[in-house]
């Protein structure tokens, strides 16, 4: 999302962005970058999952974080969530001022201008991750950072 009251790339009104941004907080990431394995695993959950309202997102996700599907909704109705989708839309545009992949993709705070498989495998090893495919990746293996 470009701007505040826009639409979000694939879908009109930002639900599943909303639902996101209300799920990170509560399992208390931070949108600028603070994030932690229950936020990932609500997001994996967002990509793996076929949902169709905000409702049936954090339903089908929000245990799987350790969050209440309830909380998430109740900032999902708030005046937060907005406030959540304006941050994400300030971040995103600093990040990537100019045109984007989608989905857009950065490394430790550098964007990759082509996210393929093996470009973001590559730049996640050499910033340090310790995933699995690092250990088959000339110079991976350190602190996790993506």
């Amino acid at each position: 999302m470009r701007s505040v009251g826009g639409n979000c790339v694939d879908e009109k009104g930002c639900d599943a962005e909303k639902t996101i941004a209300c799920a990170m907080k509560l399992c208390g990431a931070t949108l600028a970058g603070a994030t932690n394995g229950r936020a990932v695993d609500f997001v994996a959950c967002a990509d793996e999952t076929d949902w169709s309202t905000a409702p049936k997102l954090a339903a089908a996700c929000a245990a799987k974080a350790g969050v209440s599907a309830d909380d998430v909704m109740t900032c999902f109705a708030s005046s937060e969530a907005a406030d959540l989708l304006a941050e994400a839309a300030k971040l995103f545009n600093a990040q990537y001022p100019g045109s984007a992949y989608i989905p857009a993709v950065a490394i430790a705070d550098k964007a990759l201008t082509s996210p393929t498989y093996d470009t973001v495998v590559a730049g996640a090893c050499a910033a340090g991750s310790t995933a699995k495919v690092c250990s088959s990746v000339e110079g991976g293996a350190g602190a996790c950072v993506v």
